[in-house]
Formats: structure tokens, C-alpha cells, sequence
């Protein structure tokens, strides 16, 4: 079951066995590959080893097929800041702020455009 195996790799994650939680989520992508919510956070445990391509390459599957969701947005457009891409990273981070000006993270990419901007 696809959900088991993504709330087994969650766990696995929090408790920082981050190469175990990667294995549960690619099961969990194996079983249902338009589990949008693995593959964001697959990206996530990616970019916590260093993954970088590998979780660019998840959210930008989640940006062009998945439902739009300013998380994915907002971690493409730190990545893509991260990677020196600042006109990407500019549009994305834009994105973020347009579909959920108001979420979670709206005060940390608005952090993240503002030092972005100021360089």
C-alpha cells in the first residue's frame, strides 16, 4: 500500500534514518506514482542528503503534472536560488507567494526574494 509505505518513510525520516525513508518512498512512488505527497517529500528527504538534482527533478514532475501548491514553488525556487539560477528561482518563489500569499511559509520566501533582490 502506497500510503503505508510513505508513512513508514515519514517516520523513518523524523527519526533521521534518511537512507531507510528514502527506500519507503520510492516503494511508495513504485505503488502509486501519482502520489503527489511522497514525491514532495522524497524531494524533501533528497535535498536533506544533498540530492539536489534528484529532488529538482520531483518538483518540477509535481510543477508540470501534480495540483499547483505553493510548497513546490517555494522549494523549487530555493533550489533554484541555491544553484545561483536567480531568474528561476525569482519566478518561482513568485509563484509560491501568488497561490498562497498568506500560507506557512509565505514569511520565509518572502525572506528568501528579499535577500535574493538585495544581492
Amino acid at each position: 500500500n502506497s500510503v503505508l509505505a510513505w508513512t513508514l518513510g515519514m517516520t523513518l525520516f523524523r527519526r533521521n534514518r534518511v537512507q531507510e525513508a528514502l527506500r519507503e518512498l520510492d516503494t511508495a512512488i513504485a505503488l502509486d506514482d501519482r502520489n503527489t505527497v511522497a514525491i514532495f517529500d522524497r524531494a524533501r528527504v533528497r535535498i536533506s542528503l544533498g540530492e539536489r538534482d534528484e529532488a529538482l527533478a520531483d518538483l518540477e514532475r509535481l510543477r508540470d503534472h501534480g495540483p499547483k501548491y505553493a510548497g513546490i514553488y517555494a522549494k523549487l525556487g530555493a533550489l533554484y536560488s541555491s544553484q545561483g539560477d536567480i531568474d528561476k528561482a525569482l519566478v518561482h518563489l513568485n509563484t509560491a507567494l501568488d497561490l498562497d500569499p498568506k500560507g506557512a511559509g509565505a514569511a520565509e520566501v518572502r525572506e528568501l526574494l528579499e535577500q535574493i533582490t538585495s544581492r
